[in-house]
């Protein structure tokens, strides 16, 4: 919903010709949407804003590809980047000229001349000169093979405008609609059902569903609360996931924190790790629920807290679950950023004073 909302922004910057926004080349920025069009003096806002549905994340599901631009000046709707000849962008239907481009961040205005008095095509200037003239094997017109296929499709591109009666006209603004409602008019229900499936992934499964139904009912601070519910659908930022993602390259960062000789995961950390064993082994003779679960079972708590038929019981074991891996992250952030050594006294009475306080 966070993007959705956001993208609302973006429609505003896109559609209304006097706000504060109006002036230099905000509208490209937008419909760029990536890291590259951000500037070391833009605020924190800004960058957000442009950088919310990456580009290359989203691929063809982003905010730029749900927007229909019609060409006027060209001057606002960024050549590789935007959907203004179909229902594609030129990077995504012409990826071999993308490849070669001179400048991939050009406006649609780069690609025109005026010649006697009306506006012209000339895509060869969007591709680099040096490719335009690569050395190597030739056709039977005994042109390089590759500059051949390269003008090829700059004619296919050309004969396509023309065909759809593309082209710069005058100085008037570009417009622009939203394709996904019928009026052309951007709708935070419609852009949030394009993001959904990108941003939040396939459905969960049934038990996970399960789970967080369960967790919703218990009472906790807010912060403490959405860290369950990263613990449940396995989004906390363990090292093992910040190596899958490039953040971490070492291979002694993903070592855990606390007994240093396996890779930390979320796993690992919570279950398999030998020095948060020995928390949980504690925590589970307080809560006296080994009638109902395993301690195994009791990790899971969310899971498996069904098997536990006294309710008061099953409340008590949810409030000491979330303080037990909530205090085993503080203690693990600890280690890890500030240097501390593990104190096992330390972690259990602070499990003690967040689950009665």
């Amino acid at each position: 919903m966070n993007v959705a909302l956001i993208s609302k922004w973006k429609w505003r910057i896109l559609t209304e010709k006097e706000a504060v926004w109006r002036y230099g080349k905000v509208k490209v920025k937008v419909l760029i949407g990536d890291i590259s069009v951000v500037g070391k003096k833009d605020s924190i806002w800004w960058r957000d804003l442009l950088i919310s549905d990456n580009y290359e994340n989203l691929n063809s599901n982003h905010f730029a590809g749900a927007i229909e631009c019609t060409v006027w000046s060209g001057k606002d709707i960024p050549f590789w980047y935007a959907c203004w000849t179909g229902s594609q962008t030129l990077m995504e239907a012409y990826p071999e000229l993308y490849c070669f481009a001179g400048n991939h961040l050009a406006e649609v205005f780069c690609a025109s001349i005026m010649l006697n008095g009306s506006w012209s095509w000339r895509l060869e200037n969007m591709v680099e000169a040096g490719s335009r003239g690569e050395s190597g094997s030739t056709g039977s017109s005994g042109e390089p093979e590759f500059t051949h296929q390269l003008s090829e499709l700059i004619l296919e591109l050309l004969f396509e405008l023309q065909q759809r009666q593309i082209a710069v006209r005058d100085s008037s603004d570009d417009a622009f609609s939203w394709r996904l409602e019928i009026n052309g008019v951007f709708s935070v229900s419609s852009c949030y059902d394009r993001f959904k499936e990108k941003h939040f992934g396939p459905p969960l499964d049934n038990s996970t569903v399960l789970a967080l139904s369960h967790l919703w009912k218990i009472k906790a601070p807010l912060k403490i609360f959405f860290f369950g519910r990263s613990f449940i659908i396995n989004k906390l930022a363990t090292r093992d996931l910040l190596v899958k993602k490039g953040i971490l390259t070492d291979g002694n960062d993903s070592k855990c924190a606390f007994c240093l000789s396996e890779e930390e995961s979320l796993r690992h950390l919570f279950v398999n790790c030998e020095v948060t064993k020995g928390i949980w082994r504690k925590v589970y003779g307080w809560v006296g629920v080994d009638t109902s679960l395993s301690r195994e079972e009791f990790v899971n708590y969310f899971h498996n807290c069904l098997k536990i038929k006294c309710v008061k019981t099953r409340v008590i074991g949810a409030v000491m679950w979330l303080s037990t891996v909530w205090n085993i992250w503080l203690m693990r952030n600890s280690v890890i950023f500030e240097s501390e050594k593990f104190s096992f006294l330390d972690c259990l009475s602070e499990i003690v004073f967040n689950a009665w306080r």
